[in-house]
C-alpha cells in the first residue's frame, strides 16, 4: 500500500483491494477524515473496501441510478432529505454523466453538508477525476482522502490465483492448466478457472 501527499492536503492511497481487507489497520486518512474517494477499474472491489472504510456504522448505500434519482429529487426539493444528510454513513457510485454542473451541484451539496458535520461519506467511481471537479473542488481538502484500488501484479497475482484454486475446491497442480486472462481482473480469474472444473480439466482436491 503506498501513497503520496498533494499540496492542497488530501492524500492519495493506492493498493489492491486485499491491502485494505487484510489484518492491517486503514491509513490513518481513511480512518479519521470523513470524506473517501475510492477509486478503481471495474471488479477492482471498491464496494467491499468501501465498507471496510464505513467500519460499524450504520451505512446507507446508493448505487447509480438511486443517486441520480435522489439528486433529481433534491433539485425539485429545494434540498436533501434528513435520512440522507443524517446517515451516519453513507456509500455513493458515481451516476453516468455526475460531471453534468446540475448533477454535480446537488451532489456536491450533500457531500459539503455531511463532510461539514463529520459524517463518513465514501464516493465510489471507476476515476477519481469524477468526483474531484467542480464543485467539489469547494470541499474542503484537509477533510478528504483519495483511495485507488489497482489490481495486483506479479506475485500478487499468483497468490490471489491459488487462493482462487483453494476457493473452487481445485487442486493447486490445476494451475498447470490455466492460462491467465487478458486482461486481469478477479472475476476473469475465477471464470477461467471454474471453466477449468467444467471441461473436466482439473479433479476437485481430495477432501
Amino acid at each position: 500500500m503506498g501513497g503520496r501527499r498533494r499540496g492542497t492536503g488530501a492524500p492519495l492511497i493506492a493498493g489492491t483491494s486485499s491491502e485494505f481487507l487484510g489484518r492491517k489497520p486503514l491509513p490513518r486518512a481513511v480512518r479519521e477524515r470523513p470524506l473517501v474517494v475510492l477509486a478503481g477499474p471495474p471488479g477492482s472491489g471498491k464496494a467491499t473496501v468501501a465498507l471496510r472504510f464505513v467500519g460499524e456504522e450504520p451505512v446507507v448505500r446508493l448505487s447509480a441510478a438511486e443517486a441520480e434519482a435522489a439528486a433529481l429529487e433534491a433539485v425539485r426539493r429545494k434540498g436533501w432529505s434528513e435520512a440522507l444528510q443524517g446517515a451516519p454513513a453513507l456509500v455513493v457510485v458515481a451516476p453516468p454523466g455526475v460531471e453534468r454542473p446540475g448533477l454535480a451541484r446537488a451532489l456536491a451539496a450533500l457531500v459539503r453538508a455531511r463532510v461539514e458535520a463529520g459524517r463518513r461519506t465514501v464516493l465510489l467511481a471507476p476515476e477519481a477525476a469524477r468526483w474531484l471537479g467542480p464543485p467539489f473542488e469547494g470541499i474542503d481538502p484537509g477533510l478528504r482522502a483519495t483511495v485507488l484500488l489497482r489490481f495486483p501484479v506479479g506475485r500478487g497475482r499468483r497468490r490471489f490465483e491459488q487462493r482462487a484454486c483453494a476457493e473452487l475446491g481445485l487442486p493447486a497442480a490445476a494451475l498447470r492448466s490455466y492460462t491467465p486472462p487478458e486482461p486481469w481482473t478477479y472475476a476473469a480469474v475465477r471464470a477461467a478457472l471454474g471453466a477449468l472444473t467444467d471441461a473436466g480439466g482439473a479433479p476437485p482436491a481430495p477432501r
